[in-house]
């Protein structure tokens, strides 16, 4: 997973000229789920599509931690952000697809946000 991550920060990177860290914090050699794996993927596709256009973000951050207990990606971005309060009243397409994909797998979702202060998402998936 780390590998497809990282290729995938490089493609936008180049394109698009944002400036992209992903760490890995933990990386424990864990099978994972394809059906998992191609989910939490195309999630982080969407996170990204919305920061650069939405949020005109110029930085994003992925963290990824993988044990034997859990699947984590943390995102970040420097983006406008909006009030997360009020964002189940107005779900845009993207974040239903982000919602369905996350319940698909039985695994959790949280965005955070505030005008002007950019957007923190987490993906967490225990494994059974």
């Amino acid at each position: 997973m780390k590998e497809a991550i990282k290729e995938l920060c490089d493609s936008y990177r180049y394109a698009e000229e944002l400036m992209f860290r992903f760490e890995v914090m933990q990386y424990e050699d864990k099978a994972i789920d394809k059906k998992v794996e191609t989910n939490f993927f195309r999630v982080l596709q969407e996170l990204i599509t919305n920061s650069m256009k939405h949020a005109a973000a110029s930085q994003i951050s992925i963290r990824l931690w993988l044990t034997s207990k859990e699947l984590r990606l943390e995102y970040r971005d420097n983006g406008k952000g909006f009030d997360s309060k009020t964002l189940n009243s107005k779900l845009g397409l993207g974040m239903q697809n982000i919602e369905s994909r996350m319940a698909m797998v039985k695994a959790k979702f949280k965005i955070e946000s505030m005008p002007n202060q950019g957007v923190f998402a987490t993906l967490n998936y225990m494994f059974p």
